[in-house]
């Protein structure tokens, strides 16, 4: 009976375990199709309409970019809450530099990307080098950031763009918007970074265990302010994506999309005590945050039930994170 027994309980784990398995794999690709197959039934097909999915793409092509970013961080064991207000600092810089016949289109594009990346190796350098934790810093510099770009506009928007430069956000390159663009090209690089260079698998062994990681020669403060700096240079992306797109240099322009780059990343996998995570799936997460948001804008939800029901969604996703990674102990 014993031996029965055991039998049967090892079949349950294994049962158990490769149900994990094929949720940590497929799962999250399967609950967007599930949604997207709701909508379109609740909406009579508008939903799948080919301007409508392409105006999700584009809806939340800056909150991909941010969430590449922060999918770095976390799997290095880190979080940056700072991401919204680099937006908003690189908004209006850039902004400020990108008016007709003042700079040609590569200066504030350069200054959009040197600013996030600056914002980025500051949070970096005070998490590796100070050891300060990340959510003191980046929750400190995210009010550093947004203060300074109060100060340069005291409030007031800059408008008035070239043409070049409200193409990035505004534009269509084969009847595709061009940030369908910008993002496909960041995930590549993203994943690319992550999953194919030496320094991607060392952002994945810090955050998985930096103390073997330190063990295993490798440098975990250099590695963990690379992935400050990469995720402050998406910011940088973001940033610039959508000054763009609003054709306005706003200081409050990042507000909340921290809150929603985090999510994209956990609602996609990413584990938050670190050391795993995918940004193709990042962006499977993204594609959920905008396909539901969409999907209550046509269904005429009231928008404060949005928000709830968004905070739902990331709780759930922060949950079935927390489940699978008891599975897997």
């Amino acid at each position: 009976m014993k031996g029965e027994r055991t039998v049967e309980k090892r079949r349950e784990r294994n049962t158990k375990k490769t149900l994990l398995d094929i949720y940590s794999k497929y799962g999250i690709i399967l609950i967007l199709i599930l949604i997207m197959a709701f909508l379109t039934i609740r909406t009579g097909g508008t939903f799948i309409g080919k301007n409508n999915l392409l105006n999700i793409l584009k809806q939340i092509a800056c909150i991909g970019v941010l969430a590449c970013g922060q999918t770095a961080v976390i799997i290095a064991g880190g979080m940056d809450l700072s991401v919204g207000s680099i937006v908003s600092l690189v908004s209006v810089l850039v902004a400020s530099t990108a008016h007709p016949g003042d700079f040609p289109l590569i200066v504030p594009i350069m200054v959009g990307l040197l600013t996030g990346l600056v914002c980025g190796l500051i949070n970096g350098l005070a998490v590796a080098k100070l050891k300060i934790p990340p959510f003191i810093v980046t929750m400190s510099t995210m009010t550093i950031f947004a203060g300074i770009a109060l100060l340069i506009t005291k409030g007031t928007p800059i408008n008035h763009f070239s043409d070049a430069f409200n193409f990035i956000g505004g534009g269509k390159l084969l009847g595709i918007p061009a940030p369908i663009f910008v993002l496909l090209l960041v995930v590549l690089l993203s994943w690319f970074l992550m999953r194919k260079t030496t320094l991607g698998y060392h952002i994945i062994s810090v955050g998985g265990n930096e103390n073997a990681a330190k063990m295993a020669g490798i440098n975990t403060v250099f590695t963990k302010i690379v992935a400050y700096s990469f995720c402050g240079l998406m910011s940088g992306v973001g940033g610039i994506l959508l000054t763009s797109r609003v054709q306005s240099g706003l200081a409050n322009l990042g507000d909340g999309l921290q809150m929603e780059a985090i999510a994209a990343a956990v609602i996609g996998g990413t584990s938050l005590s670190g050391g795993k995570g995918n940004v193709l799936y990042t962006i499977v997460g993204a594609c959920i945050i905008g396909v539901i948001n969409n999907g209550m804008d046509l269904l005429r939800v009231n928008m404060y039930w949005q928000d709830i029901v968004s905070g739902v969604v990331i709780m759930l996703a922060v949950f079935l994170d927390i489940q699978k990674n008891r599975g897997n102990q």
